[in-house]
């Protein structure tokens, strides 16, 4: 009986134990990984995306309120090349009920081919990742997914976490 209690104590110690090393462990490749994803990236290569993304996206769609009446709603993201490497964006995303997401700054191309924006201390951890992809621009809330720029940007019923802009609807802007 004694022996099966110390048996189970040890097993109990070393799985929690084992636990905690493997979330370690985890923790400290997601941290190389954050660190990955933050490195300036290829600044002729993010030249060349800018020139190919910067524009203004507008889609207008049926929206309506808990009451049953519609209205028509337009969603709107503007990408402007600042430098080299950097974007400016602004967004304007609309959702049912008259909720809503808006932000805008600047973001920094990446090593992992994205731009990153990170958020100033009032937006707390609003770290957005936005990716151009072939068909896409995309939005990551967070930098492996989350909430945190909804929660700075978003009305109740928004959301950013997989928005995106299909790029054949992108207009140059009149500079």
């Amino acid at each position: 009986m004694v022996m099966k209690l110390k048996f189970k104590t040890i097993l109990f110690f070393y799985c929690i134990f084992s636990f905690i090393v493997v979330g370690v462990a985890q923790a400290e490749k997601l941290k190389e990984e954050d660190k990955l994803n933050q490195m300036p990236g290829n600044t002729n290569e993010a030249s060349l995306l800018i020139d190919k993304i910067a524009g203004v996206y507008k889609r207008s769609f049926k929206n309506g309120n808990i009451d049953g009446t519609t209205y028509l709603s337009e969603d709107i993201l503007e990408i402007v090349k600042v430098a080299e490497n950097i974007i400016y964006f602004k967004f304007r995303l609309e959702f049912f009920n008259g909720h809503s997401c808006f932000l805008f700054g600047t973001a920094y191309y990446t090593s992992d081919k994205t731009f990153l924006f990170k958020g100033n201390a009032e937006e707390r951890d609003c770290n957005l990742k936005i990716i151009a992809t072939a068909e896409d621009i995309k939005f990551i809330d967070g930098a492996y997914g989350g909430n945190a720029c909804r929660d700075y940007c978003c009305g109740a019923r928004g959301g950013l976490d997989g928005v995106s802009f299909k790029r054949s609807i992108r207009n140059l802007l009149n500079t």
